[in-house]
Parts: structure tokens; C-alpha cells; sequence
């Protein structure tokens, strides 16, 4: 299972297609810092922390159940992502792995207000942009800058 570690302190699964694993999960953090830590938190509350080699962490499969909590802290401990969770079900030798999709209507609607935000802050620095422009044209008129 892959995760994308963004600067918004958040991670979100790449690899959105549930898929069977048989023993070991392999997750793939880009963009984890060297020596980061890796923390799963099951439906059980159980917490499995595993030290990432090259932004990879591996997890028996038989160890998790139901929704999976998932948190990457980096070595200096500066840094925190708040992963996107997966559902772990159990099947015969093996378990299902997929992305928790319950929350995503609520993670849209946060995405909507930061980029509502963002589109006010762009169009305040706009008009500033405009005033400073002006003052300068006023600053500058009759003068031959040649």
C-alpha cells in the first residue's frame, strides 16, 4: 500500500484498489523523512509502531483488524502526518486491505473551505498588488525613466 506524505501534515493513500495480502503489507511513505517512525492503530485499539527503512514499513497482516489508524512521525519528532485510515479484514490465510473511505465526504468538504480561504487571501493580495501599482504610477508620473 502506497501513501503520498503531503506538507499539510496529512498522508492519503495512492493506491485507492482494495488488494489481498497474504502474511507480510508492505507500506510505501514518499516523502517520509530518513528514520521516520510509523504508527498503525487498529479497530482494537492495538498500536503496532515499525521503523521506516527508505520510507518503507512492514506490517504482518494477520496482526490487524477492522479500520487502521495510521500516523508517521518523523526522527526529530518536528514532524507529524495524520495518514488517511484503511479497513484490514480478515480472510482465510490472508486479509483485505482498502482505503476507509467513510470519512471522504467530510475530508471534501474541508478541502472546499481551505481552498474558499485561499481564494479570498489570493484576491485580498490581489488588490493590494492593484493599490501598490497605483502609488507607484502616481509616485512615477512625469518622470522619464529612460
Amino acid at each position: 500500500m502506497k501513501y503520498k506524505l503531503m506538507t499539510t501534515g496529512k498522508g492519503i493513500i495512492v493506491t485507492r484498489k482494495p488488494k489481498f495480502y497474504l502474511g507480510d503489507i508492505e507500506f510505501i511513505f514518499e516523502g517520509a523523512p530518513p528514520g521516520s517512525t510509523v504508527i498503525f492503530k487498529d479497530s482494537e485499539k492495538k498500536e503496532f509502531y515499525r521503523l521506516m527503512e527508505d520510507g518503507v514499513a512492514v506490517l504482518d497482516g494477520k496482526k490487524i483488524k477492522g479500520t487502521t489508524a495510521v500516523t508517521v512521525i518523523s526522527k526529530d519528532r518536528k514532524r507529524v502526518w495524520n495518514c488517511e485510515s484503511f479497513n484490514a479484514d480478515a480472510h482465510f490465510d490472508g486479509v483485505l486491505i482498502m482505503p476507509d473511505d467513510a470519512d471522504l465526504q467530510a475530508e471534501i468538504a474541508q478541502l472546499k473551505i481551505e481552498e474558499e480561504e485561499m481564494r479570498a487571501c489570493m484576491a485580498s493580495f490581489t488588490k493590494g498588488l492593484d493599490e501598490l501599482k497605483e502609488k507607484y504610477e502616481k509616485l512615477t508620473e512625469g518622470y522619464d525613466f529612460t
